[in-house]
C-alpha cells in the first residue's frame, strides 16, 4: 500500500516542469492536428522524447526528399 508520502515522492521525482508557453504550444499543436492521434500532452511528450532520444543516438536514417513527394508517400 502507498502511503501520502510515498505518493509525494513520486510525484514529484517523476514530474517534469515545462513552461507554460510550451505546454500551451502542445495543447494546441494536439488540438489542431488530432490526425496524428494524440489525445493528450504526457503521450505526445513522451513520444516527442522516445524520438529525440533515437534521434540522439543515431538509430535513424535521413533522406531528403521533395515536400510533395513525401507527402503522397504519407497519405499511402
Amino acid at each position: 500500500m502507498q502511503t501520502y508520502q510515498d505518493a509525494i515522492n513520486a510525484l514529484l521525482n517523476e514530474s517534469v516542469m515545462l513552461p507554460p508557453e510550451l505546454i500551451t504550444q502542445t495543447q494546441n499543436f494536439i488540438e489542431e492536428h488530432k490526425q496524428m492521434g494524440y489525445t493528450t500532452k504526457e503521450e505526445f511528450v513522451r513520444d516527442a522524447i522516445r524520438f529525440r532520444l533515437t534521434w540522439l543516438k543515431g538509430d535513424n536514417q535521413c533522406l531528403e526528399i521533395p515536400k510533395d513527394q513525401f507527402e503522397k508517400l504519407n497519405e499511402a
